[in-house]
């Protein structure tokens, strides 16, 4: 039995480690039609043949007992499929989503229900989860400096994938194995309200937590993602507020790690003095994309007015909703050319991406498969206020992580191994609360 044990975590620690930041494009290609056999998806099934090895190869078909969460869950899952079923004779896309929900969303939400049973489990999954991210940001910082992007060595298919490789500023924009640098900002939110977590919670490894936040911070900025940067700092400006009560405790608590980010900006001036123009460029520009006005800057790129960039895409919804209201355009709707944006002369154009997660489910999955996102969310919202209740640390982390991410979702698509993994980990806390209760 403890080899058995001793598999699994094994097995959890390298899900934990690389099953969110490995790139999608490094993978087996069966044909074009399949979805791709990516390394993340054969950690999955490591995963799983662990957990059967170890369960002795039986399968309990179970999730959770929260009743509301059960509904809210099948309710989603029905309403995703739905669209999806009208496009199956239309493109491989349609197969691929189908996959994708029933597979990494799922399944996945099933497999870390099952695999996870204890609170020390949860912690060191969030541990290899900070672990990992370190990995990523030291090799973003340095690509970005270098103006190199590693990850993309990493790429093994023949099909189209995307890899943007952008510069702002000066810099090539972070974007580690996530195909974007808004991604990887997305991503980068939400690990550092984790890492935070980790950091406060004073073990004897908070040096080390320490030193994993200020890279990931610093990755997050050389991401460059205005949008994300924002959802960042709401996030931190709503918890003040709601700990005000304990804010000069919090200052104590933090000082160290306030005292090190000041002098890593200051080693970083005299190292590299284009890294404080850097930072002059990104708040300049942030005040412009919300505030409008107009700024010179070097190497920017083609979205100097981002706001005004998301805004306008509402415009792509009416169209979504004027054409096929229920049942969207289908997924990957923007990849094909089915969506199209009215443009500040008063016409219409083809566009080929979104940049509103909220937008692009609209617009892929209509009427339907947006109400089965607005019941996740709610029934998300639901579980997260009655852990809370415990008013744990950790109740509070997954507070933060899902605002981070919802947020983020306002200027970005979504991260959507991340965000499975973090409803995974939450019913899984979740259940260990259960049985916490019933064992008083």
């Amino acid at each position: 039995m403890r080899k058995k044990t001793v598999q699994l975590r094994f097995a959890l620690a390298l899900f934990a480690l690389f099953y969110i930041t490995l790139p999608s494009y490094f993978a087996y290609e069966i044909n074009t039609v399949f979805p791709l056999l990516t390394a993340s998806r054969a950690l999955l099934i490591f995963l799983v043949l662990s957990y059967l090895f170890y369960n002795n190869r039986k399968l309990e078909i179970h999730i959770t007992n929260n009743r509301q969460l059960k509904r809210g869950l099948i309710t989603y899952f029905v309403l995703a499929t739905i669209p999806n079923l009208f496009f199956l004779a239309e493109t491989t896309e349609a197969i691929k989503e189908i996959f994708v929900i029933y597979i990494e969303e799922l399944f996945l939400v099933w497999l870390l229900s099952q695999t996870i049973r204890s609170r020390n489990m949860i912690e060191q999954f969030l541990k290899f989860m900070a672990w990992g991210s370190f990995v990523v940001a030291i090799i973003s910082i340095v690509g970005s400096l270098q103006g190199i992007n590693y990850f993309s060595y990493l790429n093994t298919v023949t099909r189209e994938v995307a890899i943007a490789n952008f510069s702002r500023l000066g810099f090539l924009r972070a974007e580690a194995g996530f195909g974007h640098a808004v991604h990887y900002s997305l991503y980068g939110c939400v690990i550092i309200t984790i890492v935070m977590y980790l950091y406060e919670k004073k073990s004897k490894y908070r040096n080390l937590y320490l030193m994993i936040l200020i890279v990931d911070i610093f990755a997050f900025i050389l991401a460059n993602s205005r949008g994300s940067m924002l959802a960042l700092g709401m996030v931190i400006v709503i918890r003040l507020l709601e700990e005000r009560k304990h804010l000069v405790q919090f200052f104590k608590n933090h000082t160290g790690l306030i005292l090190i980010i000041i002098l890593g900006l200051v080693v970083a001036f005299l190292v590299m003095p284009r890294i404080w123009k850097l930072m002059g460029n990104i708040i300049e520009s942030l005040v412009i994309a919300i505030f409008g006005g107009v700024g010179e800057f070097e190497d920017y790129g083609y979205n100097i007015n981002g706001f005004h960039s998301r805004t306008f895409q509402i415009t792509g919804v009416y169209w979504v909703l004027t054409h096929s209201p229920l049942i969207g355009m289908g997924p990957a709707a923007d990849g094909r050319g089915l969506i199209q944006y009215l443009n500040d002369s008063g016409n219409w154009y083809v566009t080929n991406s979104y940049d509103v997660g909220y937008f692009s489910i609209i617009c892929n999955f209509g009427i339907i498969g947006a109400t089965g996102y607005l019941v996740l969310m709610v029934s998300i919202v639901k579980l997260i206020k009655r852990v809370e209740k415990r008013k744990e640390p950790m109740g509070r982390m997954f507070k933060y992580a899902f605002l981070a991410y919802f947020l983020c979702y306002l200027s970005s698509v979504g991260v959507d191994k991340l965000f499975w993994v973090l409803v995974g980990l939450l019913i899984a806390y979740d259940n260990v609360l259960s049985v916490e209760e019933k064992a008083r």
